[in-house]
């Protein structure tokens, strides 16, 4: 798993270590620990309502799973792993293509490592 660029990462169960970390990044993706297609994923951004944000999440997902947000305009970069082997990586888009241009259809574009 060596040099996949990760972002900064904190997992906790501490409402209050969650709290700086949403403080340190400016804006955090909360994730599920179990999980796909981004299900149950939540951005909280620092700010006056990002305590209560944190313990709505704490509810549902005692342990949390939180990113530093990095700036993908339109895209959510997803990687799998087996094993604790890196499998793939892939980036689902929400930028309509020309067949659709109305709607918000995701694609998958899958990604190479060289």
């Amino acid at each position: 798993m060596a040099n996949l660029p990760i972002p900064p990462t904190v997992i906790t169960e501490s409402v209050d270590k969650a709290e700086d970390a949403v403080g340190e990044y400016q804006e955090a993706i909360f994730k599920p620990l179990y999980t796909s297609k981004a299900r149950g994923m939540a951005p909280i951004k620092d700010g006056p309502t990002a305590r209560q944000e944190i313990e709505n999440f704490k509810r549902h997902n005692p342990i949390m799973y939180i990113q530093k947000k990095i700036d993908l305009p339109g895209y959510d970069l997803g990687l799998a792993f087996l094993g604790g082997e890196h499998l793939a990586t892939y980036a689902r888009s929400t930028i309509p293509t020309l067949q659709h241009h109305h709607s918000q259809r995701r694609q998958i574009y899958p990604l190479r490592a060289d």
